[in-house]
């Protein structure tokens, strides 16, 4: 009689729980904690009972499965976590372990239940696991990629990474994170990597290109990445940030920026870019060249200062009618360091860019073409001079007939420029020959008005001055009713009726004067 009461009081003293069944899954006994853990006032009172009867008669079909598998099997079953009601209302948190019970012939006769009360380490864990989740739940939530390596390996990634890089999340743990980093930046990443586990100084951010898994396409990424010391855990965290449209924006933008480059450079004139102030922010090798200034001198230069003092307030009309009206056109002339002045043919036009206004030209040197216009009409004046001179000639023709005759047929109209012409090819005629008679032939004159005849008086009385007649011929009969009608005094002057007449006159004088024809 003492030897099982020695063993029921071992039993209670044990800290589990812990029953025992025959093969009919009946109760053949238990300690007083597992009679306590189930609501039973002693261990006697759960003797021949079975679990439908008890405290967790919800997992009696459950419990009856697992018990009639070990006597089947002979194998063990533990269930952790298994939550237990109490009478008072609160619950109790157990690890249930289930093992065969052999009788002296080794033959499953039963099964032992031992439980483990673990409701102070739920507690406990409880809320680790709801931060846990919490976190967890943040990170997925992260558009970036999020990710810890310890030694080299995956240990914790989110989705954002995942997807980025075409893996599930399952993938990644306990792969080497070298695996998604593009091979051709695998020696930086991976150097970097093992420099921050030594303890020296890398950069905590830095662009990297990972690989997809189809091994073919590149993320242009920014890695942020510390140390991670915690109790658990010891290695690397990081964060990914996608920057690869960033990056093809950028590559569009420098291709944009090599083509206009390479266009504005290419041009055959000057291009230029300057503000509503007129400061340069713009501009091609050609003008560069043209100004002969280094770079730096022509960042800010005000542009109105690179032209000839004379034609800057035009220039600064013309800017100020770009920026009114929207474009303006010009010719100036560029002071070059040199002194030269060099013509251009500029043009501008009104552009805003990012709410700033600007004017855009181009330029063509035009000093060469100006020195030709100015050479064609130097040319053009000599031949006007020359033709006015011919012209002079023709229509003031005088004609030498002897040493003492001179004849001067006057065709076409006379105006007061060409009878001004008239008296000086006449005057000088005569003091070049020293003739003494001068034959005006009016035989061709359109019309004789005042204005004429007044010439024809001019021209005689001049003539007369240097000793020399005029004998006036080819008075056609309406022309000398018109000088009568006009009343004009003729004296001193000789008429005759047509130029043969007045020819045979001057012959006449002067063979009896004694001068001989040449």
């Amino acid at each position: 009689m003492q030897t099982p009461a020695m063993l029921q009081c071992v039993l209670d003293t044990i800290p589990f729980a812990i029953a025992w069944k025959d093969r009919r899954l009946c109760y053949l006994g238990c300690n007083a904690h597992f009679a306590q853990l189930i609501g039973l006032s002693s261990p006697e009172a759960i003797i021949e009972q079975r679990d439908d009867s008890l405290g967790w008669a919800e997992h009696a079909e459950h419990y009856r499965e697992i018990d009639e598998s070990i006597l089947k099997t002979g194998s063990a079953h533990i269930e952790d976590r298994v939550r237990q009601p109490q009478p008072d209302g609160t619950t109790r948190w157990l690890r249930i372990s289930r093992q065969p019970l052999a009788d002296p012939n080794g033959s499953v006769a039963g099964v032992l239940i031992t439980a483990e009360d673990i409701t102070a380490q739920i507690q406990v864990e409880s809320p680790i696991r709801e931060s846990e989740a919490t976190y967890r739940t943040l990170i997925e939530r992260i558009m970036d990629g999020i990710f810890v390596i310890e030694h080299e390996r995956v240990t914790l990634v989110n989705s954002a990474l995942a997807r980025m890089v075409g893996y599930t999340t399952e993938e990644l743990i306990g792969m080497p994170f070298i695996q998604f980093i593009a091979p051709e930046d695998r020696a930086m990443v991976g150097g970097r990597y093992h420099q921050r586990v030594k303890g020296d100084t890398t950069p905590d951010e830095y662009e990297a290109r990972l690989i997809h898994k189809d091994a073919t396409t590149r993320i242009h990424v920014i890695i942020g990445v510390q140390a991670l010391n915690l109790p658990n855990i010891s290695g690397t965290l990081g964060m990914v940030k996608d920057i690869t449209e960033r990056k093809q924006s950028e590559a569009q933008l420098h291709s944009e920026k090599i083509f206009s480059e390479t266009m504005l450079n290419s041009m055959p004139g000057i291009f230029y870019m300057f503000n509503r102030q007129g400061t340069l922010v713009r501009w091609n090798e050609n003008y560069h060249a043209l100004l002969g200034r280094p770079v730096e001198q022509l960042r800010g230069l005000q542009v109105i200062d690179t032209f000839v003092p004379d034609d800057r307030e035009r220039v600064r009309q013309q800017i100020q009618e770009v920026f009114t009206h929207g474009m303006a056109s010009m010719e100036a002339a560029f002071l070059l360091r040199s002194g030269q002045h060099v013509v251009y043919y500029l043009t501008g036009r009104h552009i805003r860019i990012n709410e700033v206004d600007y004017l855009v030209g181009t330029g063509i040197d035009i000093t060469e073409r100006k020195q030709m216009e100015a050479e064609r009409a130097r040319l053009q004046e000599e031949v006007i001079v020359a033709q006015e001179s011919a012209l002079r000639e023709l229509s003031t023709p005088l004609i030498p007939f002897s040493d003492e005759v001179m004849v001067m047929p006057l065709i076409g109209s006379v105006d007061s420029r060409r009878a001004q012409q008239v008296i000086e090819a006449l005057l000088e005629g005569i003091a070049q020959s020293n003739a003494s008679i001068a034959i005006l032939d009016i035989t061709g004159v359109v019309m004789v008005d005042t204005q004429v005849a007044n010439a024809l008086v001019r021209a005689a009385q001049a003539v007369k001055l240097l000793g020399a007649q005029v004998v006036l011929t080819g008075i056609r009969p309406e022309v000398a009713q018109t000088l009568v009608g006009l009343g004009v005094d003729l004296a001193g002057i000789i008429t005759c009726g047509t130029l043969q007449n007045g020819i045979a006159f001057a012959l006449e004088h002067t063979r009896r004067t004694g001068r001989q024809l040449r």
